[in-house]
């Protein structure tokens, strides 16, 4: 049985790295395409919003990310999907009124992070929820077909209706993950129905404890990255933000193989009960993604300023002199 387990614990870390890479290939693609078309100034723009859109659903995954994953195998799954939903609606809200005020949104685009950020708080909870259940396949799949809906979208505005706009992208934003959202409310929808009692008598403590925790370390990561959107964008300006986040989305695949390991083996370890078997797989987890983390290092270690810029071509010689 253990060894069956394993096996199969294996080929979800493979095809979950597979939908990563082609997944992350396919985004590449995105942001090539936006500033050959829309232009530095506005894929800097693009970046901007994505990037307060992120802010925000980060704050959303204190109750509905990867706590869910751990707590839905000990709950009723109605108990934890509601509490997150109804936080994915006060965090965009209040996010985004905080954001707007100390002008962390760009103008004119307020109504857009709000929605969009709540939106995809809300698949994000969906994904945790069955992730807790171990549908590897089915997250793998819908996050790929997230990804092409927004590559053929924002490619028919570009290149079919020639509406090279930032809003373009912002349409092919709502598309991409109003389909995540569906698509997942379908796939644990049975889930909800279960009646289930849970074993937490405060459980909405327990989701923001265990949130808290799991959050911290993925808000530091992120803005160990992002913040320098803003600060790029004052002293230098916003075609330099569309430049640096091809670099960033370059740099930031190093991760690929160790985040998959990690997903895969964090939900098989929320459902085992043995805590001497779990304890086994979390070793196994940190020798797999260190040695894996430490390849992808080596092999990006090449990756130049020189080639992100040829990439984009977004810069012109002035972006390219003052980056």
């Amino acid at each position: 049985m253990s060894a069956v387990r394993s096996f199969a614990m294996l080929k979800n870390i493979l095809s979950t790295f597979i939908t990563r890479v082609l997944g992350s290939l396919l985004t590449l693609v995105v942001v090539v395409l936006s500033a050959r078309f829309l232009g530095a100034e506005k894929t800097g723009t693009v970046s901007l919003v994505i990037l307060a859109v992120s802010i925000l659903q980060l704050i959303g995954n204190f109750v509905g990310g990867g706590a869910l994953i751990y707590l839905a195998p000990r709950n009723s799954m109605l108990k934890l999907i509601v509490p997150s939903y109804l936080w994915a609606l006060l965090t965009s809200v209040a996010g985004s009124l905080v954001m707007e005020a100390f002008r962390g949104i760009p103008a004119g685009y307020f109504i857009h992070v709000l929605v969009l950020s709540f939106i995809l708080s809300l698949a994000t909870a969906n994904f945790m929820a069955l992730m807790s259940r171990e549908r590897i396949r089915a997250y793998n799949v819908i996050s790929l077909l997230q990804v092409v809906l927004l590559f053929i979208s924002l490619s028919l505005f570009l290149l079919v209706f020639r509406y090279r706009e930032v809003m373009a992208y912002i349409y092919g934003l709502y598309i991409s993950y109003i389909f995540a959202f569906l698509t997942g409310f379908i796939l644990i929808f049975p889930y909800l129905r279960e009646k289930k009692e849970g074993k937490q008598p405060h459980l909405l403590r327990e989701m923001f404890r265990y949130g808290t925790v799991m959050q911290l370390g993925n808000i530091f990561q992120f803005l160990n990255y992002r913040a320098s959107f803003y600060f790029i964008e004052y002293f230098i300006n916003r075609a330099a933000v569309g430049v640096y986040n091809v670099g960033i989305q370059l740099s930031e695949s190093i991760w690929l193989i160790s985040k998959s390991i990690h997903l895969v083996q964090f939900a098989r370890i929320s459902n085992e009960q043995d805590s001497y078997k779990a304890a086994r797989i979390l070793h196994q987890d940190f020798e797999r993604r260190d040695c894996c983390a430490g390849i992808s290092i080596d092999h990006r270690a090449g990756t130049t300023n020189g080639f992100v810029l040829d990439l984009t071509r977004c810069g012109g010689r002035r972006g390219r002199r003052r980056l």
